[in-house]
């Protein structure tokens, strides 16, 4: 932000607040714009890869308590304590999946989930508040277990599709918004220093010349840093979540993957990014009104120019007439 700020001050000082040509003006605003999108896809791209690593430990922590609620057969109902060790190790994990699924909901507040919706972690919740009771009878058992297993199942669905969403919707969006707007960056930054140099030129009237690409490449080092900086604290948080798993317990198999076919159809471009399509149109309205108004102040400029060249033929003709007349009566 500093930088950009010293550029700015840099630009007003040289052109006195005003853009150096018509093209620098039209670049910087087709330049915001794009930047515009780029940061309502970017806050898209933060909350579903929030939300997955929130699901990603909770698929974890369903299947360690499914693990947990199994090993209560292999258990002698006279080692009482080892029972109610392994019913409250399962509710741990069980309590502490349903908090993921809440937080992911939470980050995703307008998308329906098809799998472990609401209602579903609800469900769940109620049945952890039996779990001493279940453990008692196998009947019991056998009905938690498949509401355990089931969830896990779902948990491990839900996943895959969020896999889905990010790779080909939201992450290839980013990837193409962000080229798009180093691509105008780029051209923006070589029409202002063909702007600075050629202003240098009419103040000291030498050429100037110096290596542009390693500005370049600055630029967009800084701008990769910045992407791999917010990528890096995802993954270590996701890292030391998974971490905290394994130095508990082996994690179980996770479940068996749904074919990509039969999961639920991803979500609609409004669902994903809210109104991107009706900022792309607002967009290409003030473009369309910023071009418009270009040509009516060039149309302007024109005209005014049009009217001095007249004003100065007037004002010739008019003196040479007088010469003409001054001239014919000398020689009278």
């Amino acid at each position: 932000q500093k930088l950009y700020a010293q550029r700015d001050e840099l630009l007003d000082s040289i052109y006195g607040g005003q853009y150096g040509s018509e093209r620098e003006n039209r670049l910087e605003k087709e330049y915001d714009l794009l930047q515009e999108r780029k940061n309502h896809i970017d806050q898209a791209h933060f909350k579903w890869k929030q939300a997955e690593i929130m699901i990603k430990q909770a698929c974890a922590q369903l299947g360690l308590a499914v693990q947990k609620w199994k090993e209560l057969l292999e258990i002698s109902e006279n080692d009482m304590e080892q029972r109610y060790y392994h019913a409250a190790e399962t509710r741990n994990n069980l309590v502490a999946a349903s908090q993921n699924l809440q937080g992911a909901h939470g980050f995703l507040t307008n998308i329906t989930f098809p799998y472990c919706a609401e209602d579903e972690v609800d469900t769940l919740n109620k049945a952890v508040t039996f779990i001493f009771t279940d453990m008692q009878t196998p009947e019991r058992y056998e009905h938690a277990l498949n509401c355990y297993h089931t969830t896990y199942r779902r948990s491990g669905a839900l996943r895959q599709w969020f896999d889905q969403v990010l790779n080909t919707t939201i992450s290839k969006d980013l990837a193409e918004i962000t080229e798009e707007s180093k691509a105008k960056a780029q051209e923006l930054r070589q029409e202002r220093i063909h702007l600075i140099k050629r202003k240098v030129k009419d103040i000291t009237g030498k050429d100037v010349d110096f290596d542009t690409r390693s500005l370049d490449t600055e630029a967009e080092e800084l701008a990769a840093d910045e992407q791999v900086a917010k990528l890096f604290e995802a993954e270590r948080l996701d890292g030391k979540s998974q971490n905290l798993l394994r130095a508990t317990s082996t994690l179980p198999l996770a479940p068996t993957p749904v074919p990509v076919s039969d999961l639920a159809p991803i979500p609609t471009n409004e669902e994903i990014f809210g109104k991107i399509d009706e900022l792309r149109k607002k967009h290409a309205v003030e473009m369309a009104d910023f071009e418009k108004a270009q040509t009516m102040n060039k149309a302007r400029t024109t005209q005014g120019l049009q009217e001095k060249l007249q004003a100065r033929r007037s004002r010739r003709s008019r003196m040479q007439n007088h010469e003409r007349e001054i001239e014919e009566l000398q020689s009278a």
